[in-house]
């Protein structure tokens, strides 16, 4: 077989000193990698142990004798079994879960020396320790003015993110303190979804970043608080927005499905107990990337008490604005080559082009600089089906000592930035390779403000 989307890979020897750590994702599959010198030696049987334990994930016997395989682990071991011979006893562990993290497994290995013509005593080879994470995905950012809070909420992410807060005022940009945090662990998946709040008084944008410490992955969405309209770009919007009140007829509001386009028919609610007050709005839903930069415009008859209009054109639009769909990118990896000093950086599936940028950091006083665009080799492919992006970025990597090289991927529309870093640690370096991070919401809003121009955000489910 040939190994594909696998984590890692570690040409072990006999356990001794420090156990190697096998970075992988939950939902993923890791190489849990074995090389044994073979010289004048057979393999006579071989099997993968669960430290501490008696569970057997995988044995294999030229004598046809085998263990029984623990529950926990049948059908999510493969092995390359043309490739016994040479040494390579490596097994791909499929379908990792949190509950493998920080297991530690080694094999057990029988040889038979072919110069002595004996049985050699079996020995303990390949030790190494997993390491499991998964990526917190579906960022929402709201602000509420009435509190004056912010709050950022995410789900299905492992271990415990760190969440920080950044804020703008009118001179300066500086860390939030006084943060509060929630987590909730799902009782089966065991994955975390957080929500962190913060004060934004007197503030003019606030920035949430959520950071997993394993993956050394992170997302962040930003929004502008004064700003009209959608108070946040990362997720679905609905605008609290209303058009002059003044005298109105006592007439009740009555919906009129018949007058509804086919393309938007099932896909638009209303407020009618609202709308006497003022709030036309309506939530556009099962938004797709056929809806993008579609413009919409909403016309009102207002009248008095007496059934005089109160505009002068009755038929002038308000409430003008256009709608920009996004889709986040997913399956961020990025693969450093610490012998060529190259980076490989990609990410599927998302809309619309994304923004890169590549930044090294000193390991003397951990400046942070920026690849000049110009040395950066980045390709967008469109989907002809279904209209997403796959990307893929590479660099030199310049001379000089640098601690790590991350990759930015930026979603302009939901104001979404994806980051994977690689740790530089010449000769031993440790890989950093997050699996997804989607913010997939099902349905946009529609708002109406009574405003020249406007725009309004939404996500693809």
């Amino acid at each position: 077989m040939s190994p594909v989307n696998l984590v890692i890979f570690l040409l072990c020897g006999p356990v001794i000193g420090q156990i190697p750590l096998l970075n992988a994702t939950v939902g993923g599959s890791v190489l849990i990698g074995c090389s044994l010198p073979v010289h004048q030696l057979l393999i006579r049987w071989f099997y993968w142990q669960e430290d501490q334990s008696e569970n057997i994930l995988f044995h294999s016997d030229t004598n046809m004798t085998m263990q029984p395989i623990a529950d926990r682990y049948t059908n999510r071991c493969e092995a390359f079994n043309t490739e016994f011979s040479s040494g390579n006893i490596s097994v791909i562990l499929h379908n990792v879960s949190v509950g493998d993290d920080q297991k530690t497994f080694w094999a057990y290995v029988g040889f038979y020396d072919v110069q002595k013509k004996v049985k050699k005593w079996p020995e303990q080879w390949c030790k190494s320790k997993l390491r499991v994470s998964a990526p917190y995905q579906d960022l929402v950012l709201t602000v509420s003015k009435a509190t004056n809070n912010a709050t950022c909420t995410a789900h299905g992410g492992y271990p415990e993110p760190q969440v920080s807060w950044t804020g703008v005022n009118r001179s300066s940009t500086a860390q939030l303190e006084g943060a509060e945090l929630s987590l909730l662990q799902d009782p089966t998946k065991r994955t975390f979804n957080v929500t962190s709040s913060v004060s934004v008084k007197g503030l003019q944008s606030v920035t949430c970043l959520i950071s997993n410490p394993d993956s050394n992955e992170s997302i962040q969405s930003t929004t502008e608080i004064d700003a009209p309209g959608c108070t946040t770009r990362g997720a679905s919007c609905f605008h609290e927005s209303r058009v002059p009140t003044r005298k109105r007829s006592a007439g009740k509001a009555e919906e009129m499905p018949k007058h509804v386009k086919e393309l938007y028919r099932a896909r638009v609610t209303a407020f009618p107990q609202e709308m006497m007050r003022g709030n036309i709005s309506v939530k556009l839903g099962k938004v797709t990337l056929e809806d993008d930069q579609r413009f919409f415009q909403a016309f009102a008859t207002l009248v008095d008490r007496d059934g005089r209009s109160i505009r002068s054109d009755p038929y002038e639009p308000i409430c003008q604005m256009t709608l920009h769909v996004a889709v986040s990118y997913q399956d961020v990896s990025l693969a450093v080559s610490e012998e060529t000093m190259t980076a490989v950086c990609t990410a599927q599936r998302g809309f619309p082009k994304p923004l890169i940028e590549w930044r090294l950091q000193n390991p003397s006083d951990n400046s942070q600089h920026f690849l000049n665009p110009k040395d950066v080799n980045t390709s967008a492919v469109q989907d002809p089906q279904n209209h997403l992006y796959s990307l893929r970025s590479t660099i030199d990597i310049p001379a000089g000592r640098y601690r790590s090289v991350t990759c930015l991927i930026h979603n302009p529309t939901i104001n979404v930035t994806l980051l994977a870093t690689h740790l530089l640690n010449k000769g031993e370096a440790e890989r950093s390779l997050p699996g997804w991070a989607t913010a997939l919401i099902a349905a946009a809003a529609v708002a109406c403000f009574h405003l020249s121009s406007s725009h309004s955000y939404a996500a693809v489910a």
